[in-house]
């Protein structure tokens, strides 16, 4: 499939390249990349391969790859660039990655494993839960956060004028509210100057935040009184993966960068005591990791009760260790679950969203697991079957073929 569409071209980059991993593909090499932004008809892209007069950017979604086609339009310096989007092609992809087992050396000291391997559903219904010492650990937080974010306000302010409302405010279901949305969405805060003037939004930190029109949307679904001119949200991170609240901050004058990096530093000291004081979930059992690839991996979880509560399809986060020392935390999609010798169950996960940290870090566990790279240690070929490729023509398409994914 095909299309130059400028609508379809639009909604696309708007709701994928702009929300997800991409790489930039050229010749059959891949190198990450990131759309910093996307605004009147151009892509704002950042990533660190050569020059070159014409892009390819790869992305992966629901079990297709898509190309799209663009030109250079300006070269901001060595690492961003202005594109125009030209074409997109998507094809159904062809996932041929082997499982790597581990060597018994490895399968047996279990330096690669998997912990604190939980479904998300479970993470966010623990912040539902009565917790006293939790609620007394937000409170501390929400006081100095006030006096604070307030005695700033007044001292920027000579007359004194100006009024500031904080709060905490907690994820107690896997439901989303409106606030919370665009930041997991973008993994990035709110810093609103002026919440009715998109201009006041355009300053040398605007890539920091999310978009002024995700902003204007939320604005929709609001309950904030038209009397604050300002507003700071600040992501409260589960693991850097989940969002689990906000801090926030709404003031009648205009709130400067300066507040929103000490809200900021607040809120990374709330995670860090809320960790420190067990106010997160874990679940401490050490899962023996059998085989793995850069798509997903199987693992022997000891705990016949906890696994029993597992579900196909159900989204999951895990920390998967390459050493003692060493670690990533994924998102992955429980695919299987098979009962194993002495109580014990087998599970198949598949990677959400590998972003290109995470990538290099499955590859180091490949080469550690599998140094050799000896085929007859390779397992449960993965296997989408691939629509045919586009057979009409056109004049200005790229030689290089699409690439089946990862």
């Amino acid at each position: 499939m095909r299309t130059e569409d400028t609508s379809q071209l639009e909604r696309v980059i708007r709701e994928l390249y702009c929300q997800k991993p991409v790489r930039v593909y050229e010749a059959g090499v891949e190198c990450p990349a990131r759309v910093i932004q996307f605004s009147e008809g151009h892509i704002h892209l950042e990533h660190h391969g050569p020059p070159d007069p014409r892009r390819n950017l790869l992305l992966d979604h629901n079990e297709h790859v898509m190309l799209l086609e663009c030109r250079l339009i300006e070269r901001i310096n060595s690492d961003q660039e202005k594109i125009r989007p030209i074409r997109l092609h998507i094809r159904k992809k062809t996932r041929q990655q082997p499982r790597v087992n581990l060597s018994d050396e490895h399968a047996n000291t279990g330096h690669i494993h998997v912990r604190d391997l939980m479904p998300i559903s479970a993470v966010t219904a623990s912040f539902a839960m009565v917790n006293d010492r939790r609620d007394r650990i937000l409170e501390v937080y929400t006081n100095a956060i006030q006096e604070r974010l307030h005695a700033s306000v007044v001292q920027e302010n000579n007359a004194g004028e100006g009024t500031v409302n904080t709060g905490i405010v907690l994820r107690k279901s896997a439901r989303l509210d409106h606030r919370m949305r665009p930041m997991q969405q973008h993994h990035k805060a709110i810093y609103a100057p002026q919440r009715f003037e998109e201009g006041s939004w355009q300053h040398e930190h605007t890539h920091t935040f999310i978009p002024y029109a995700d902003y204007r949307l939320l604005r929709t679904y609001d309950d904030i009184s038209g009397a604050f001119l300002s507003e700071i949200s600040t992501p409260l991170w589960f693991k850097n993966r989940i969002i689990i609240g906000y801090v926030r901050a709404i003031a009648t004058v205009k709130l400067e960068y300066a507040q929103y990096e000490f809200l900021r530093t607040m809120t990374l000291r709330l995670a860090s005591d809320l960790q420190k004081h067990d106010c997160m979930p874990e679940n401490p059992a050490t899962c023996v990791v059998l085989d793995v690839s850069k798509s997903g991996l199987g693992i022997v979880h000891p705990a016949a009760r906890i696994v029993k509560s597992f579900m196909p399809g159900e989204n999951t986060l895990l920390d998967l260790y390459r050493d003692r020392e060493h670690m990533h935390t994924f998102t992955a999609t429980i695919r299987n679950v098979r009962a194993a010798a002495g109580g014990a169950h087998r599970v198949g996960l598949e990677f959400n969203q590998v972003n290109a940290d995470q990538h290099e870090f499955l590859e180091q566990i490949i080469a550690i697991a599998h140094p050799e790279g000896n085929s007859a240690r390779q397992t449960g070929t993965e296997h989408t079957p691939a629509s045919e490729t586009d057979s009409d023509a056109h004049t200005d398409q790229p030689n290089d073929s699409i690439p089946n994914g990862q």
